[in-house]
């Protein structure tokens, strides 16, 4: 027999929302951000928490909000400048939003962050849940804001089965997240959700503890292992690609990844696919890639650049341990080759130091353009993929 046959809708979410009301008083976690946020507040701490743990983001938040206090000073602030502040945080789009978001509140909007939610989704990157977290928390409005910790939330306890993202199961958990948010204090209560979901009901469930157990539909049926259901993960790709660090032992050769690419604005060491396969097979291939391959790789780098008539004046070596990157959908081991030219060499090359030299992104090369920069200076004035 279904739960919602035994309590109605409306007693279970009163249930739900007094209960965790009261544990939330007493278990809140206390969090910069939450102590009267300003919209300009939560939203870069949202975007900074998408799939990514509240210890990483609390330094980052931290000396954000001191670089970039308000719209203003993001929204006029360089675009390298804001991926070097979020350098090392990753998912780097959302730095982008931010900025492009900025922008848009700065230009479009006067400077006043809109409060409605129709207003809100017009912001670049602001969907569903994070119009409804700024709502909620910056304006008071009592609307759901509905992240992964509140669909297992509310999946286990209203006995919601099904894909959580799409048709009827969607629909569903948005009707009864929006009727929890109508009973009042939608704001504690959002998060009260998050955090219950974040500990207590996490992926292994404490129900022991929890302040709902006793009208939970997984705990009650034993379902706390099934629910939510996943929905079919994409299989990662494996790629390996020879990065190359062309150096005169002061300098180096950088290049900046399009906007339209993965890393979008960083810059990086310039590299090139060699092989692609199974995400099961990567290491086999990375560990058997022929001389050839990875010769005809440099090859392509260097004539990328126009220096392929420097070649024979380059020396190259291999670092001895591969690095390797994995990504929502690729694996990806990079081989770092470190080349040397001469400083009299290197000054006959086209560009001069520190001069940003466009370039057209190609599949193959997705690169918008390359500078000569100081050693020193990776990491530092330069947004750099580590």
């Amino acid at each position: 027999m279904d739960r919602r046959d035994i309590q109605n809708d409306d007693e279970n979410c009163r249930y739900f929302w007094s209960n965790l009301g009261d544990w939330f008083a007493v278990c809140k976690r206390d969090l910069p951000w939450r102590n009267a946020p300003s919209p300009y507040e939560v939203w870069v701490s949202e975007l900074m928490l998408q799939q990514t743990q509240v210890s990483t983001v609390l330094p980052y938040y931290e000396r954000w909000m001191k670089r970039f206090p308000d719209i203003h000073a993001l929204a006029s602030s360089d675009i390298d400048d804001v991926l070097g502040a979020w350098a090392g945080l990753g998912y780097y789009r959302r730095a982008r939003y931010l900025h492009a978001g900025a922008q848009y509140i700065a230009s479009q909007c006067g400077g006043v962050f809109p409060s409605t939610i129709e207003a809100l989704r017009k912001i670049p990157g602001v969907g569903d849940y994070t119009s409804g977290a700024i709502a909620s928390f910056a304006f008071g409005q009592n609307v759901p804001a509905i992240d992964g910790n509140a669909e297992r939330v509310f999946s286990r306890f209203f006995g919601i089965e099904g894909d959580m993202t799409r048709g009827a199961s969607r629909k569903r958990l948005v009707e009864l997240a929006d009727h929890v948010a109508k009973l009042g204090d939608a704001a504690n209560i959002n998060q009260a959700v998050m955090d219950l979901g974040a500990s207590l009901c996490s992926r292994v469930a404490q129900c022991n503890l929890c302040p709902l157990a006793d009208r939970c539909h997984a705990q009650i049926y034993g379902k706390t292992e099934s629910l939510p259901q996943k929905s079919k993960r994409i299989e990662k790709t494996g790629e390996y690609y020879i990065a190359l660090m062309l150096t005169d032992g002061d300098n180096c050769l950088m290049a900046r990844r399009s906007s339209g690419a993965l890393l979008g604005g960083l810059w990086q060491f310039p590299m090139v696919r060699v092989a692609r396969t199974k995400v099961s097979d990567i290491r086999a291939c990375a560990e058997s890639a022929r001389d050839t391959n990875i010769h005809l790789a440099r090859h392509r780098l260097f004539e990328y650049f126009g220096y392929i008539s420097m070649i024979d004046d380059i020396s190259i070596e291999s670092l001895p341990q591969n690095v390797e990157h994995i990504f929502t959908h690729i694996h990806m081991i990079v081989r770092l080759d470190r080349a040397y030219i001469s400083p009299a060499k290197r000054d006959a090359l086209p560009s001069a130091l520190d001069t940003v030299v466009p370039t057209t992104p190609t599949q193959e090369f997705p690169y918008d353009a390359y500078t000569w920069t100081s050693c020193a200076n990776i990491g530092k004035s330069m947004p750099y993929r580590r």
